[in-house]
């Protein structure tokens, strides 16, 4: 299985910024990397290191805490086997920076590098953490492990299981190698023993007068071959130790999963068993009541469930917006651009929202100013708008036969150009 690959560092100081940004810019020694293949790195965002910094300082407030994250690395990678066997990395990279601006918002996502030069593809990107006030909150987005879990598990529904990237084991207990050591480990070439000459093993002078000299004692000579053999064998102490954490790191992830198999068949017994009680307490119930009582009673759990069906439609409908406005144009935009701006106005209750006289605004912009017609216009609205989420397939059918019998017995004027387009799809 490929897995998909997303960490975070947080950055507190521009000192830490700018070492980052020297290692994404290859302005400092990157021994992982091939500078043959610089050439096929992206940046995005700025050119070198100090625009980028520059960008980053001026999204930040002037005011905030001295602890603050003023800025968020993400690195955005995939198992080696997924580039290996042609995964659609470009694909996957395109769909990493749109998660990240929408979650985060496009001006905040100010820069974003794609690596080639290493042995696996990656993205590093940097995010200004601002949250909806416009202050520094990283908090809010990687505050907690609840919060870093449900952001893993987001972005591989949304972004890797759209080029196969499955996410890991939730929950795994398995200790993950740092990338560091993992791509240092990946980027040795294949060992092989070393063997000292007779000339190493020899004392070396360390000073040379006219007439004597001064060389290694027997001491110096063992700490100097030890030195050297310590270096020779760190790459294969790395990839030995790299091989062996995810060795155990998948032992881990399978015995967890066999520990999720178990809880979820001890939960599905205790459902089955509660079940069972209570359809012996409701037969139970049912025995006492007459037959009219009876009907009411079922009567009464059907209204129950339409009315639990509606609020969780409408709840779909209301969070959908600001998706609806990225894609949708005509009446459906123009509704959906209401709609968010509705929300928002009313501090992202959409319950509190009018949604009548949302549509009832929708309806003038999108007939009398873009002349939309009337059907498209209420088309859209039974389609998108929560004030309509209760509304079923047949008075929907009704609604829109009637409208166009009314537009039909209409005198139908000349067409206008519409008096201003729709402008890009919202952000």
């Amino acid at each position: 299985m490929t897995y998909a690959i997303l960490r975070t560092a947080k950055l507190k100081s521009m000192g830490e910024i700018a070492g980052s940004l020297s290692h994404t810019y290859r302005t400092r020694e990157t021994p992982n990397a091939d500078p043959s293949r610089a050439s096929l790195n992206e940046h995005h965002g700025g050119s070198d290191p100090a625009t980028v910094r520059a960008a980053i300082r001026a999204r930040i407030p002037e005011k905030h805490r001295k602890d603050a994250v003023l800025c968020v690395e993400y690195f955005v990678g995939a198992s080696p086997e997924f580039f290996d066997s042609g995964g659609d990395a470009d694909a996957y990279f395109a769909g990493a920076v749109k998660w990240l601006q929408e979650r985060h918002g496009a001006d905040n996502l100010v820069a974003w590098s794609i690596h080639r030069d290493e042995t696996s593809p990656h993205l590093v990107g940097y995010v200004v953490p601002l949250d909806s006030t416009g202050k520094l909150n990283a908090k809010q987005f990687l505050g907690g492990k609840a919060k870093l879990s449900a952001m893993q598990t987001d972005f591989a529904a949304m972004v890797g299981a759209a080029v196969g990237l499955e996410r890991g084991i939730e929950g795994s207990k398995a200790t993950h190698t740092s990338i560091r050591q993992y791509y240092q480990a990946l980027n040795r070439p294949d060992f092989k023993h070393g063997r000292l000459s007779a000339e190493t093993l020899q004392p070396k002078v360390l000073e040379k007068r006219l007439l004597t000299k001064t060389v290694e004692s027997p001491e110096q000579v063992a700490e100097r071959l030890t030195r050297v053999v310590q270096a020779y064998y760190a790459p294969a102490v790395t990839a030995g130790s790299t091989a062996a954490l995810e060795k155990r790191r998948a032992a881990e992830m399978a015995k967890t999963a066999k520990a999720k198999e178990q809880a979820l068949r001890e939960a599905r017994a205790q459902l089955e068993a509660e079940r069972a009680r209570l359809a012996d307490l409701r037969a139970l119930f049912l025995d006492g009541l007459t037959p009219e009582q009876q009907q009411a009673l079922a009567a009464q759990a059907a209204n129950q469930r339409r009315e639990n069906w509606i609020a969780a439609e409408a709840k779909r409908r209301a969070e959908g917006l600001a998706e609806l406005a990225r894609k949708a144009a005509g009446a459906a935009l123009v509704f959906a651009r209401r709609g968010v701006r509705a929300i928002e106005e009313a501090a992202g209750r959409w319950r509190s929202v009018d949604w009548g006289k949302v549509e009832q605004e929708t309806v003038r912009e999108a007939v009398t100013e873009h002349g939309r017609s009337m059907s498209e216009t209420v088309g859209a609205l039974l389609d998108h708008s929560p004030g309509h989420a209760g509304t079923s397939r047949e008075q929907a059918a009704e609604i829109l036969a009637e409208v166009a019998r009314r537009e039909a017995s209409k005198p139908q004027p000349q067409r206008q150009e519409p008096t201003r387009d729709y402008g890009p799809p919202f952000r």
